[in-house]
């Protein structure tokens, strides 16, 4: 009995430390909000990284030690408290602005002290959405329109025309490209540059014809229609390295263009799970970084790959880098924290440079594979033909051989003082043989051995049109299935251990006809 104590003494010890290792080697997310939840925002001091600003509801809180304490510094009143975003001034970091569900509020001390600097007319103008701070100009996003203030606040003026009654989502200003504003409304982005006087939109998701008031789409006010919804506009963020190039986040994945905005594409939805894309960052303007209420994923050039599937995080509202290499995610549960030099070196590519190879070989390719595999190629037929066509010119070749034996048989008589008198004798063998050369003109106008190739021939076809059939739905129905998978929330765990199961047996399948040729394909 002691023994046995002493062992399952022993066993305890070694499971406790060998979960203690497993917690210190998976660094995974990190909740750095102590007891605060329900964290909207994220603002992080670019000069000192242990400075960091949390919008949470009806609070802003900040943290000087890296999130190890917290302290409000910015209560909200009203019905909407909700802090949708923190952005510093462009060219004064002590400036910060918190835009609210109640109006815009500023801070020009590094947040001690804060003051309401807009408010608009009715509700729509008061849920301020997005802002932005350049020198002494002052950008709002609204529910209710685009508002600029050329004296930090003192005074207002709204956007008439295109931005006139939109609601905005997300708002860029480039300083460096003299002054290049970027909107993000519910459905389209708008660009307008320095000096120039209009609005000019370079990318709607929806395709219609211009009103005749107004060329743009009415995004006047939040749509709680759920198809609505799936067709809006989230984030946008643009690369600092290359200003050209910039990100879309969209409900329908996400979006990249290189040329200012002319031309966008639809960058793969390939592993990313919930293509309701929330939020963007960029980390070191080469790592792209997306956020769905189910995950943050990264971006490596061909697909999109889960960060820490075990430490799954559930409604994220946005993301943002430090440039200390922290990746952080504002989170009903939270403020998590992931540090990127931990994550695996698998996929940190070069988004804006790296070509994209495909993963898996294109239909032909597998097609051609299995016609080989199974030799099925039509040019047997074809020599087949050609052979039984050159059949004529060559010859009949006939070789006889014989052998002929004596029966003759001699007795001599005689004398019998002679020898070898009185003997029976056996007559020599014949060897005959003969070689006989013919052709048979007649074959050149027909040949009996076509009619078997004929019969052969439709056999082949029928039987490689069976194997292609079989390729073809195998192929796709396991691009069927990827796209089921690609649509499941990662709290799924079981449909999408079911559908990476069947991934796998339609691949073995789409192996056994290629002789292995998909899988050495896709690695």
């Amino acid at each position: 009995m002691k023994q046995f104590l002493r062992f399952l003494f022993l066993t305890m010890i070694m499971a406790t430390c060998f979960c203690s290792l497993s917690k210190a080697q998976d660094p995974g997310w990190q909740n750095i909000s102590g007891d605060n939840r329900q964290i909207n925002s994220i603002l992080i001091d670019p000069d000192d990284q242990k400075i960091i600003y949390a919008g949470s509801n009806g609070v802003v809180l900040k943290s000087q030690d890296g999130g190890e304490s917290w302290r409000v510094v910015l209560f909200i009143k009203g019905q909407n408290m909700k802090i949708h975003s923190l952005v510093f001034s462009l060219t004064d970091k002590n400036i910060i602005c918190a835009a609210t569900g109640n109006g815009l509020y500023m801070s020009v001390d590094h947040g001690k002290s804060w003051k309401r600097v807009f408010k608009g007319k009715n509700y729509l103008e008061s849920v301020c959405v997005c802002a932005a701070i350049s020198n002494s100009t002052l950008y709002v996003g609204t529910k209710g329109g685009f508002f600029v203030s050329d004296d930090l606040g003192l005074s207002w003026r709204k956007e008439q025309g295109a931005l006139g009654d939109q609601s905005i989502r997300a708002l860029i200003v480039d300083t460096v490209t003299d002054g290049c504003v970027y909107v993000l409304s519910g459905h389209s982005v708008f660009k307008k540059e320095s000096g120039q006087y209009s609005w000019q939109k370079t990318f709607s998701i929806i395709d219609r014809e211009p009103a005749e008031e107004n060329e743009l789409e009415d995004d006047s006010a939040e749509n709680d229609d759920p198809q609505e919804h799936q067709q809006s506009f989230k984030d946008l963020k643009v690369n600092a390295a290359d200003r050209n190039t910039l990100f879309l986040a969209t409900a329908r994945g996400a979006y990249k263009t290189v040329d200012g905005g002319l031309n966008w594409e639809l960058l793969t939805s390939y592993g990313l799970l919930d293509q309701d894309i929330c939020s963007l960052c960029l980390f070191t303007d080469k790592l792209l970084f997306a956020a769905t209420k189910s995950g943050v994923f990264l971006f490596n050039g061909q697909r999109w790959k889960e960060v820490y599937t075990t430490h799954a995080l559930k409604d994220i509202n946005s993301i943002v880098c430090d440039k200390s290499g922290n990746l952080f995610a504002a989170t009903a549960q939270g403020l998590m924290k992931i540090t990127l030099k931990d994550f695996p070196e698998e996929g940190l590519a070069d988004v804006s440079d790296k070509v994209s190879a495909p993963e898996e070989p294109m239909i032909q390719e597998i097609h051609a594979a299995a016609i080989q595999y199974a030799e099925l190629e039509p040019e047997k037929i074809l020599r087949w033909r050609k052979a039984a066509a050159k059949k004529a010119w060559l010859p009949k070749m006939t070789v006889g051989w014989d052998r002929n034996a004596s029966n003759l048989w001699h007795w001599e008589s005689g004398s019998t003082t002679k020898p070898d008198d009185d003997e029976l004798r056996r007559g020599k063998d014949f060897i005959d043989w003969d070689l006989t050369v013919s052709w048979d003109f007649s074959e050149l106008l027909w040949n009996n051995d076509q009619t078997s190739i004929d019969t052969r021939s439709r056999l082949l076809v029928q039987l490689r049109e069976d194997v292609l059939d079989q390729v073809t739905k195998l192929y796709f129905e396991r691009q069927r299935v990827k796209l089921d998978l690609n649509d499941l929330r990662i709290e799924d765990r079981k449909k999408r251990f079911e559908k990476e199961l069947k991934l796998q047996e339609l691949a073995a399948s789409l192996d056994a006809l290629t002789g292995g040729f998909f899988s050495r394909r896709c690695n």
